[in-house]
């Protein structure tokens, strides 16, 4: 048999067993919650960034949409200056002048130049 003082030093083991017990819980619960703190004020964080990029990327898709309409609007005014520069040399040799001294040819060719080197621009092309 058991003596009384054996019994109250079980009891109490029992008890400060069930304190460190009760005390680690409440350090994982604390640490759970700072856990959520910490996540939810990244996921805010996340969520705005996110929405930053959603809307550079709707801009840029935007840009690049307009830019396909003027390549698209650059090569079809190159396909009409192919054959205004053969008209236009071939009158100015029929007259005995160079095609340099026409009004607005040198303008022109110098458009037709910035059309081509722009129609094909690296930044032309999507990411």
């Amino acid at each position: 048999m058991k003596s009384t003082l054996e019994k109250v030093f079980e009891t109490l083991n029992k008890e400060k067993v069930e304190l460190k017990t009760e005390k680690v819980e409440l350090s994982v619960a604390s640490n759970i919650q700072k856990s959520l703190k910490r996540g939810n004020a990244i996921v805010k964080k996340l969520e705005s960034h996110d929405k930053k990029i959603n809307k550079a990327y709707k801009a840029y898709e935007d840009a690049w949409d307009k830019n396909e309409v003027l390549i698209s609007d650059a090569k079809s005014e190159l396909k009409i200056l192919v054959p205004l520069f053969r008209d236009v040399n071939s009158l100015a040799k029929e007259l005995g002048i160079k095609a340099n001294s026409v009004q607005g040819f040198k303008e022109l060719e110098d458009i037709q130049n910035q059309l081509n080197r722009l129609s094909k621009s690296s930044y032309m092309t999507p990411l």
